[in-house]
């Protein structure tokens, strides 16, 4: 069933014959996972068709078993990665029912490639995208590469012989260039703001505050004594929230989870499944010279290697802060840190999301800037840093990011020379010039640092922060590291 993957010791593999679900518990399932995606759902299947998928699966999870190569079936050496199953089962779903609603029947061996043509030209019509398209024309020719192996066959010939799944599915994009769009400039200076000074000035009152409640306190009317003093739109001083209780402390601890994932995502260049992999502990002093955080490496990577990519300081921090958050016995972004959340599932979406909600409902309190309501995407930081890094060599950010100074840099950058054509080409509009900013909103001397573990950090640091380093070098360049001040 899972041939050629690493397994679980003592977890049952779901058999062939088991009808109504496969879970795949056997499997390590990565942390940016919901659940509820790793396992296969054949219930929505009717008749015949429930064995057909389960035909199907199992050909696509074991491409090199001895059953399909005795019979001709060539589906490559790579099986299918478990992650693209729900789309897998999706597609199927869709390919069904149309069928039932054409009355076409329930064998496919009857169906021709005339039925397939219009069945792409309906969801054509139906105005998908090409990325759904292509997901139709790959489940359409799977049932006529696999028609050998299947339980009364399946397509008889193939609907678009010769021609590429992309060309079927009439997309013409570029690939040369990655569609992913940067993060707008004034949505990114704010938004990475906002997390720091969550971070750094925000924590230590919502961390207290937690203790206090999980300390048989939740009944408490205000967690937090003396709570931190900022600078408000309006030009008064005041605490940065009126009162931490049990009703409003949910959504600063969520709040304060999706800071140390924006900030460690925005700038450290690691991928989505890659932080939430990195568990306790995973913090390393120093590696080659530099601090560094290991976690796991998922993508193009079947052995799922742990490996090490050098972090700067504040990055340091907010893992430090986010552990100190959470419950979970092993992953440090897992949970918002309360009790009965540990092993709920929430996807990095929906941090993003949150955050920047609930930084733009409550700014008359804390004093941090308005966040634009763009559409921001867990792998549009990535994308976003690496332009910055590559398109300004010589610009204040990126020597920032060299001196290891980033969050005073990535909160201070709109100071920077004028940036070249090509990087206004990809960012758009550039916010108007004015004196460098501090790292967080105006904030009286009250801040406290985060953690005395996180300011114990300081050594040799390289001139890059791309990771991890398997994948690029890096030339190493003596920095001292410390703490940005509050």
């Amino acid at each position: 069933m899972l041939q050629g993957r690493p397994l679980r010791p003592g977890i049952e593999v779901p058999a062939f014959g088991r009808s109504d679900r496969w879970p795949f518990d056997a499997v390590r399932r990565p942390a940016n996972v919901a659940p509820a995606h790793w396992v296969a759902v054949f219930k929505l299947f009717p008749g015949e068709w429930n064995l057909r998928i389960r035909e199907l699966l199992m050909a696509v999870l074991n491409p090199q078993h001895p059953a399909l190569l005795d019979i001709g079936v060539d589906l490559g050496r790579d099986p299918m990665d478990l992650r693209t199953m729900p789309k897998f089962l999706s597609g199927f779903r869709t390919l069904v029912a149309w069928a039932t609603e054409e009355g076409l029947g329930p064998h496919p061996l009857a169906w021709t490639s005339s039925d397939m043509h219009r069945f792409l030209t309906s969801k054509e019509d139906a105005d998908r995208s090409p990325a759904s398209l292509r997901l139709h024309a790959k489940s359409v020719r799977l049932l006529h590469r696999v028609s050998p192996a299947l339980t009364g066959g399946g397509l008889s010939a193939d609907p678009w012989p010769g021609r590429t799944i992309r060309a079927i599915a009439n997309d013409t994009r570029d690939t040369s260039e990655l569609t992913t769009p940067n993060i707008r400039p004034e949505t990114w200076f704010a938004l990475v703001k906002a997390a720091w000074t969550y971070i750094h000035t925000f924590s230590a009152d919502i961390l207290r505050a937690r203790d206090a409640f999980v300390n048989d306190e939740p009944g408490a009317s205000n967690l937090s004594d003396d709570p931190v003093q900022v600078t408000r739109p309006d030009g008064t001083t005041g605490p940065w929230h009126p009162g931490l209780n049990g009703r409003t402390l949910a959504d600063e601890c969520r709040a304060l989870r999706a800071a140390c994932y924006i900030f460690v995502a925005a700038l450290s260049m690691m991928r989505d499944s890659e932080i939430r992999e990195i568990s306790r502990g995973g913090l390393v002093d120093e590696f080659f010279g530099a601090p560094a955080v290991v976690s796991r490496k998922r993508k193009q990577d079947p052995g799922r290697p742990l490996e090490h990519w050098w972090i700067t300081q504040p990055v340091a921090c907010a893992i430090v802060v986010a552990e100190e958050l959470a419950l979970h016995p092993e992953l440090v972004f897992a949970d918002p840190g309360l009790p009965g959340t540990a092993d709920r599932f929430s996807a990095s979406q929906k941090f993003i999301d949150h955050f920047v909600r609930h930084v733009n409902a409550h700014r008359q309190d804390t004093g941090l800037p308005e966040i634009p309501d763009d559409h921001i995407a867990p792998h549009q930081f990535r994308k976003t840093m690496s332009m910055l890094v590559s398109n300004e060599p010589g610009a204040e950010i990126a020597l920032g990011l060299q001196l290891k100074h980033a969050a005073v840099r990535a909160l201070a950058p709109r100071n920077s020379p004028t940036p070249s054509t090509r990087s206004r080409r990809r960012l758009t509009r550039r916010p108007a010039p004015r004196r460098a900013a501090t790292n967080g909103p105006n904030t009286t001397s009250s801040a406290r640092p985060v953690s005395p573990s996180a300011s114990a950090i300081s050594t040799t640091a390289p001139s890059t922060t791309t990771g991890p380093t398997g994948r690029s070098a890096s030339r190493k360049r003596s920095s001292r590291l410390a703490t940005p001040a509050p």
